[in-house]
């Protein structure tokens, strides 16, 4: 399982958004989560929403399953890979993430470019723009099926 997570902040305000797209072994959409949240920097916005996807998986009791969250924060994964890195306003949230991420022996937290966080990406500016319906991942906007569709892995036969 795999669960792409993105955040958008809206300087020079507070506000924030956070969302997370989680998709099976074959690329299928499954679930997911948006939310308005409060931050004082991107950075920050950020690392709750790695902290958010934690939270998901761990509400879901998802703990022991294999997963894979990406962000396109390397400032964030970073931090969360290296203590030593850890910026200091970052480290009570990103303390909790690492708490939350000991609960999860099969989880990896790794980097992916912007590109291959595109529906995290759109799924953060719908809900800024409140086109993001309550049961967006069971009922998905037509807006969100030609980007998950594209995102699909092509089928290809392995022999053994």
């Amino acid at each position: 399982m795999k669960l792409n997570v993105d955040a958008s902040y809206l300087s020079p305000t507070d506000e924030a958004l956070v969302a997370g797209v989680c998709r099976d072994s074959t690329g299928h959409l499954i679930d997911g989560f948006a939310s308005s949240i409060r931050a004082s920097s991107a950075l920050q916005a950020e690392a709750i929403a790695l902290n958010s996807a934690l939270k998901f998986l761990l509400q879901r009791g998802l703990e022991t399953d294999r997963i894979i969250v990406e962000s396109d924060s390397l400032v964030c994964v970073e931090a969360i890979c290296d203590p030593e890195k850890r910026p200091w306003e970052l480290r009570p949230i990103l303390d909790e993430t690492l708490t939350m991420k000991l609960r999860c022996p099969n989880l990896q937290i790794i980097h992916c470019h912007r590109g291959a966080n595109a529906l995290a990406d759109c799924l953060v500016k719908a809900h800024r723009a409140s086109l993001l319906p309550p049961n967006w991942a069971s009922h998905l906007p037509i807006f969100l099926q030609d980007l998950v569709l594209s995102e699909l892995p092509v089928n290809s036969l392995i022999c053994a």
